[in-house]
């Protein structure tokens, strides 16, 4: 699995706050960051995990949202570490699970599987014209 070295450097909540920073100014869009854990706490495997939850979900932002802003949210409560990505885009209708063998859905796929390596599950909210949010916990 391919890790980026700025994570052993850095550890998540820089990270993520420097890969927001470069993201918006490449796409264009303005991109919120805000982070409510103590750096140590998230397990080196588990971190690139989630940097690669938030890298792929901004992406689909950018690509198939159209989005203008979006916003990410890293909190840890009551021990447990709670992941949002938020967007304005276009939204989608949500329907059952992808095809895996057709190659749909292989970016929320992908981020589903890294969710459950964490232990945890992940929830898309997402409608047409209204956005959409992907939530680890």
């Amino acid at each position: 699995m391919f890790r980026p070295a700025i994570l052993d450097d850095f550890g998540l909540k820089q990270t993520l706050d420097w890969f927001v920073r470069q993201f918006s100014r490449q796409s264009g869009i303005s991109v919120d960051f805000e982070a409510e854990i103590d750096e140590g706490v998230v397990p080196s495997e588990d971190a690139i995990h989630l940097y690669r939850i938030v890298q792929e979900a901004l992406n689909n932002a950018a690509r198939h949202g159209k989005a203008h802003g979006a916003r990410v949210t890293l909190k840890q409560q009551d021990g447990a570490l709670n992941l949002e990505i938020r967007d304005d885009g276009v939204g989608f209708e949500l329907g059952p699970q992808p095809d895996r063998t057709a190659g749909d859905g292989l970016g929320l796929t992908g981020m589903r599987e890294r969710a459950e390596h964490l232990n945890g599950s992940l929830r898309v909210q997402s409608a047409p014209g209204k956005g959409t949010t992907i939530s680890v916990q």
